[in-house]
């Protein structure tokens, strides 16, 4: 009897110990964050995003300048930014230079003129000049930056101006974050987009030169990012871990699209070769080439640019 009465009475002085009668030790796990302390946590980095964008915005708005050019009668806009603080200044071959093909495949080098850059200080247009050697259809390395479609140009700034960081092409992968800064149709304030590279493209450019063919080759991505007629020349930036590592790999080129291409091809043998189709009271040729003008004067969602290295040789 003692004994049973002694079992039960060990049975009861355990069960009283246990955590699930009374209280919780201690040493009990207390949860690692409530539901404010992450809201907060959330908002701060929230804010040191936003704050790190406008930063970004503020730095390379120092850099870029606006472009206006004349081929003749027919204008030309595009952005370029500074590359070196004695006033040279990067854009795209494009905007200030163009080869033309007669009927009989004579190529002839145009460069635009009169050129004006505009900083985003507030100064008055500048003259400016290209920094390159004249083109020679005998000598390729001279023609070779126009299929690169890359351009340097002289000014002689009357502020002190502030250069971008050049970085490399193969800095950069698919998926990683970029922007861009330019003067998108035109307009007269610089504009900032933010977007992802897509895909990065090897690519190859043949030409006939004199009694030859020479093919050059580049690199070019295509952009998750908003671009417009305008953006061409400016600089796509590879975003670092703070804004003072931001570094320029590639040049805006609107152009680059696939139809764009191939209409350009199109245009090209149809001119060439002598002959047109009528299509009621419209060519051919002129319908493909308001087709293709219509492409560049708004995006069709395969924005992208040429690699930065070209031009770095070139500095």
């Amino acid at each position: 009897m003692k004994r049973t009465h002694f079992l039960c009475v060990s049975i009861i002085i355990v069960l009283l110990a246990s955590p699930l009668f009374g209280q919780r030790t201690t040493s009990a796990r207390k949860p690692s964050s409530t539901p404010t302390s992450r809201a907060s946590s959330d908002h701060q980095a929230r804010t040191l995003e936003i704050s790190s964008k406008r930063e970004r915005v503020t730095q390379i708005k120092k850099s870029m300048v606006r472009i206006v050019a004349k081929f003749g009668s027919q204008p030309s806009n595009g952005t370029g930014f500074v590359v070196r603080k004695d006033g040279l200044i990067a854009t795209a071959s494009h905007v200030v230079r163009q080869i033309k093909t007669d009927a009989n495949g004579r190529q002839t080098a145009i460069d635009a003129y009169p050129i004006e850059v505009q900083f985003n200080d507030g100064t008055k247009p500048l003259a400016a000049k290209i920094h390159m050697t004249s083109i020679d259809f005998t000598k390729p390395e001279t023609v070779e930056p126009v299929f690169q479609d890359i351009c340097l140009l002289r000014v002689n700034p009357t502020n002190s101006v502030v250069p971008v960081a050049l970085g490399s092409f193969s800095d950069i992968t698919e998926g990683d974050d970029i922007y861009l800064c330019g003067y998108p149709l035109g307009i007269e304030q610089p504009v900032v987009a933010f977007g992802v590279l897509s895909t990065k493209v090897p690519d190859s450019v043949t030409n006939q030169l004199a009694d030859r063919k020479i093919t050059w080759f580049r690199e070019i991505a295509w952009l998750d990012i908003t671009m417009n007629r305008g953006n061409s020349g400016g600089p796509i930036l590879l975003i670092g871990k703070e804004p003072k590592d931001d570094k320029v790999i590639g040049v805006a080129s609107f152009g680059l699209t696939p139809l764009d291409k191939r209409l350009g091809a199109l245009i090209q043998a149809l001119e060439t070769g002598g002959v047109d189709i009528g299509l009621g009271v419209v060519s051919f040729i002129r319908l493909f080439t308001l087709t293709k003008e219509s492409l560049l004067s708004s995006s069709v969602g395969v924005s992208a640019c040429v690699w930065i290295d070209y031009l770095k040789n070139k500095i």
